[in-house]
């Protein structure tokens, strides 16, 4: 890891030219350790969405439904579906309410509207974050990215009025650090676009002290933003799952699959060529 800074520091050593077997989680760290004492007064920063990027939403998906199927309206009229509510397990969990109810054979369109209000009433609010769990490894990377001095941006597409408390106690509660290290960015507004409200985050962070290292994201339209305002920066995509927008993340984006940063795991990281999403 020295040798990799040393080289980062002097230019020698690309991050996206890095050899396949490579550990890009390791190259990252190395690379924000090369900022340590760095006499110009530059600090390094990583960028990294929350939600299926460091922390599994899909228990908190899980849950709802769970209540879903206990609610009398859906035991009432839909005896059958709600029987399939109740016995679904993670691996049922699609991206939304439409697909996951879709995939398990749940057609009825009076039964999916009423299932994808219900969703959206518990799901973008504080009181279900309790469900969420961080992905192993992630809480330990971030920790590890302070360690070196980083400085970590958690950019989320959740919203400051309905999801800001819940969210701090959640990192809290995880054990992410949320001191001054970090910084933690909410959209003000629900209605904003995830996406687009992210993009102008970004131009504001260039305007910044800071020199951003890496960005992480599980949404490929946000990577690709990321990506085309810090085009220096290493992207990584988490394989993880995702909306069915039909972007695909950026061609220098780094793919994990899991934050297992150390360990042997020669899956890690995807170069050319990459699987497609769609």
């Amino acid at each position: 890891m020295i040798l990799n800074a040393m080289l980062t520091t002097l230019g020698l050593l690309s991050l996206s030219a890095a050899p396949a077997h490579a550990n890009v989680l390791d190259l990252i760290l190395d690379d924000a350790g090369s900022y340590q004492g760095n006499p110009a007064g530059i600090k390094a920063a990583v960028l990294m969405d929350l939600d299926d990027t460091l922390i599994d939403s899909k228990p908190r998906m899980l849950q709802i439904f769970h209540e879903l199927a206990e609610e009398p309206t859906v035991q009432t009229r839909f005896r059958e579906e709600s029987k399939i509510l109740g016995a679904l397990t993670l691996s049922d969990i699609y991206f939304n309410s439409d697909d996951t109810l879709m995939h398990v054979g749940i057609q009825n369109k009076v039964l999916l509207e009423y299932a994808r209000e219900y969703y959206k009433e518990r799901y973008f609010t504080s009181d279900y974050l309790v469900y969420d769990k961080a992905y192993e490894g992630a809480v330990e990377y971030v920790q590890e990215l302070i360690k070196q001095e980083a400085q970590i941006f958690y950019i989320t597409g959740r919203n400051e009025p309905a999801m800001g408390k819940g969210t701090r106690k959640s990192l809290r509660d995880l054990g992410f650090p949320t001191d001054e290290n970090t910084t933690l960015i909410l959209k003000p507004n629900p209605k904003l676009d995830d996406a687009e409200y992210k993009k102008s985050v970004f131009k504001e962070i260039l305007k910044s002290e800071y020199q951003v290292i890496a960005g992480f994201e599980n949404e490929p339209r946000n990577l690709n933003y990321m990506g085309e305002a810090f085009p220096k920066a290493t992207m990584v995509f988490i394989d993880s799952f995702h909306s069915s927008k039909p972007d695909e993340p950026l061609k220098r984006a780094y793919w994990i699959k899991n934050w297992k940063w150390d360990q042997a795991n020669p899956s890690m990281v995807f170069l050319e060529p990459k699987p497609a999403l769609h």
